[in-house]
């Protein structure tokens, strides 16, 4: 981890060169706070549905395994078909409360850019009163940023939020009005596997090429490029941009930071 202007920032370095180094040990005098019990949804809400007694809106979060996050527009039809919207966030309170119950999480919120006037509007049509930008933030990196996502620290005690790729696929969270009775929408089918790609539904297809990102098994280079020849494939290689930003949406979202073979 480098010091200084740059400090925080890690890097690999070999085992052999000789830095300063950081321990830690737990304190013996200081008794870890207990963690407080998860409190009762709010009776205004639907099962499912969550919000503090005095929100005016209830949620609905949606932390899920990757295959089934979605793009900022996939996720707000998910949304309306239950009857309510991708959430707006009109106070600090809201967003501590959000930002507590999806600790660790990026997921998407309904705040999009505008290209017409240059602005960000709530896809609900309410005001734009509250914004919480992470530093830098919105930087429309490479023009291709137009939707917004919230950002969770790992205990949830902050979070910030960033412009994406709204073909990005994320985590999400509706909103919806106290007593307004939310939408069962019906179960969707098993997912289809691209035609191309085999029969196994892991497999994504994009601009002619499958993919098939393996998350669960952390395995040397060797092995890794056995277990593709196994699915008479092999490991990936990164020909333009396009393709690297479709890779990113694929791993982005992993728990834990990694290294990955191509």
């Amino acid at each position: 981890m480098t010091t200084g202007l740059t400090g925080g920032f890690w890097d690999d370095k070999p085992c052999t060169e000789a830095f300063p180094f950081v321990c830690e040990t737990p304190r013996p005098d200081i008794t870890p706070p207990t963690k407080p019990p998860t409190p009762p949804p709010s009776s205004d809400c639907a099962d499912g549905w969550t919000a503090e007694r005095h929100f005016r809106n209830c949620y609905k979060l949606f932390m899920v395994d990757f295959s089934k996050k979605k793009s900022w527009s996939a996720a707000r039809e998910d949304c309306t078909s239950r009857g309510a919207d991708l959430v707006s966030i009109h106070n600090m309170e809201e967003e501590d409360f959000l930002s507590t119950h999806t600790k660790g999480k990026s997921k998407w919120i309904g705040l999009k850019h505008n290209p017409t006037d240059g602005g960000y509007h709530w896809s609900d049509a309410t005001p734009v009163s509250h914004t919480n930008w992470g530093h830098g933030e919105p930087n429309n990196h490479e023009g291709r940023e137009d939707c917004v996502e919230m950002v969770s620290n790992t205990n949830g005690t902050s979070s910030w939020w960033n412009d994406l790729n709204c073909d990005a696929h994320q985590d999400w969270i509706c909103m919806i009005s106290k007593g307004k009775k939310p939408i069962v929408p019906p179960v969707p089918p098993p997912p289809v596997p691209a035609p191309d790609c085999g029969t196994n539904a892991v497999w994504r297809k994009n601009n002619g090429i499958c993919y098939y990102y393996n998350d669960t098994d952390i395995v040397d280079f060797h092995t890794a490029m056995s277990r593709c020849y196994a699915e008479k494939a092999q490991l990936v290689s990164i020909l333009n941009k396009d393709e690297q930003a479709y890779i990113n949406t694929m791993v982005r979202n992993m728990l834990v930071e990694a290294d990955l073979f191509f």
